[in-house]
């Protein structure tokens, strides 16, 4: 794929061009509500993406992402609320007017025609001349990196190779906004890292906004501006991966995204909370307004302690992993598993059925009154 500089911004309402041409701009999904009968798949949905941004749009099965994404694209009616792109109401617009490019799990190419054909579909729908749908798809071939198999059928193709071509053929109609729902679900866990970062490098050098749809938590943080994590039809939370993980905004985040331990510890103040025989964590952020003094449950992500051998500690560890640079350690106190991950050269020598302890290396998550 070409290296390209970007001139794109991030004012919100702006459309943006990169040096492409290709405009990025804003998106809003404003209280937007969605039922099937007794289930509500979207409650009062508000969600706007700056021009040219990629936002992740993470949560288990059945939370509304994929809803939201349908509602987004205009194929599917929303009961109430409002969808805007690049400042403009088209909440009652068709799908074919909305200017949108959209690539799914399945890949969807036509198996009669080869990966050219395919990618020039859309532009001869639109009535492109031969001339120039041919140009356009060699253009996106190229930018995928797969102009060697201009002429192959799909079955001539890995899965890998299918999805850049469905890629390239949203592309080609060079819409304002990229939708992508599950694309990299289907293929094998090599694979989908490696086309998940010729992903992101392509939305960078297009400038293209991009909504992404996933449920697996190494995809979101690895690839989003921003992510926006839901749960039953609610946006729980809406930020950068940093502070999703980092930072979680309800209980239902701290434990989605990433590995969490919950110990059971005293507020000191509403800066800092203790673990007996761990240590001192700080936090900043609180639920259910833990006081000082009081008993809680403090969450901390298995990176902020690390293990130590201690013929004396209260400990027992479970199993150790090998990761490469990190090791991961679970260790059990009586019916409490916890899970640490620290650096290989940094661990003591630890095996399974030994007694360590723990210490206090980073901070809490979160903190919330016991329960």
């Amino acid at each position: 794929m070409m290296e390209m500089e970007s001139s794109k911004t991030s004012v919100d309402g702006a459309n943006v061009s990169d040096a492409k041409g290709v405009q990025g701009v804003s998106v809003r999904l404003s209280k937007v509500s969605r039922t099937y009968g007794e289930v509500r798949a979207l409650a009062q949905l508000d969600l706007a993406a700056s021009p040219g941004e990629f936002v992740v749009m993470l949560g288990p099965s059945g939370c509304g992402k994929t809803t939201a994404l349908r509602a987004l694209a205009g194929l599917e009616q929303i009961d109430s609320g409002a969808v805007f792109i690049g400042g403009k109401d088209v909440t009652r617009l068709p799908a074919s007017k909305r200017s949108i490019g959209m690539v799914f799990q399945s890949y969807s190419l036509f198996p009669n025609m080869t990966s050219a054909a395919n990618v020039e579909f859309g532009l001869k729908v639109r009535g492109f001349s031969a001339a120039e749908r041919r140009r356009r798809a060699h253009e996106m071939l190229e930018m995928v990196g797969l102009i060697e198999q201009a002429n192959r059928y799909p079955h001539q193709m890995s899965g890998g190779q299918q999805q850049r071509v469905a890629l390239a053929r949203a592309l080609a109609i060079k819409p304002e906004v990229l939708l992508l729902d599950e694309p990299l679900s289907a293929l094998d866990a090599k694979v989908r890292a490696n086309l998940r970062e010729q992903i992101k490098q392509l939305q960078r050098e297009v400038g293209i906004t991009t909504f992404f749809v996933t449920h697996d938590q190494e995809e979101a943080l690895s690839l989003a501006d921003r992510v926006a994590v839901m749960s039953d039809g609610n946006l729980e939370q809406f930020g950068t991966p940093t502070e999703v993980y980092s930072s979680p905004s309800t209980d239902f985040v701290a434990n989605f995204v990433g590995t969490v331990n919950v110990f059971c510890g005293t507020v000191l103040d509403d800066k800092v909370a203790v673990v007996p025989n761990v240590g001192n964590f700080p936090y900043v952020r609180g639920i259910g307004t833990p006081a000082r003094g009081s008993r809680a449950e403090i969450l901390v992500r298995p990176e902020a302690i690390t293990v130590r051998g201690d013929l004396e500690g209260e400990y027992l560890v479970a199993d150790v992993t090998f990761l490469g640079s990190n090791v991961r350690i679970r260790v059990q106190k009586e019916e409490s598993t916890f899970t640490v991950i620290q650096g290989s050269a940094d661990i003591d020598i630890v095996a399974p059925g030994s007694k360590v302890s723990l210490d206090a290396k980073g901070t809490a998550i979160l903190v919330r009154s016991e329960r």
